[in-house]
């Protein structure tokens, strides 16, 4: 009798894993690039869903189809420009508006954090903004 080997069934957006304050500080950060012109939006949503379903892996976290994809980082890219232009975002987390408000507020401990994911990522090998190209 052969056994049938498949993957695990794809996880549910409810049963997706929480963003925590590393990956929305990597956001936020790419946010503001892609706001001020510095960085391409397509390619950053591209980078930015890469190297977070890296770094889920590298953690032991299961990956699927929908596991920060590219369409969910846009989503919540949008999202968090909504909320640094305007101050509020339809059906915007908690995280991402406290890392916003951190930013305006404590810009010393956002750069703490935003340093820490961003040698976390450095550890992974991983160095977000060297694999963004400069907007032309």
């Amino acid at each position: 009798m052969v056994e049938k080997t498949s993957s695990p069934a794809p996880l549910s957006p409810a049963h997706q894993p929480q963003w925590d304050e590393s990956e929305a500080v990597l956001l936020h950060n790419i946010a503001e690039r892609v706001v001020n012109g510095s960085i391409d939006r397509t390619e950053a949503v591209h980078q930015l869903s890469h190297v977070l379903r890296m770094r889920l892996a590298a953690r032991g976290g299961f990956v699927d189809e929908r596991t920060r994809n590219t369409s969910g980082i846009h989503l919540q890219l949008l999202k968090m420009e909504q909320y640094m232009a305007f101050g509020t975002a339809r059906n915007i987390s908690k995280l991402f508006m406290n890392i916003a408000n951190l930013r305006k507020e404590k810009p010393k401990v956002y750069d703490l954090l935003l340093r820490k994911a961003e040698d976390e990522l450095n550890e992974l090998c991983v160095d977000i903004l060297a694999i963004l190209p400069p907007k032309r």
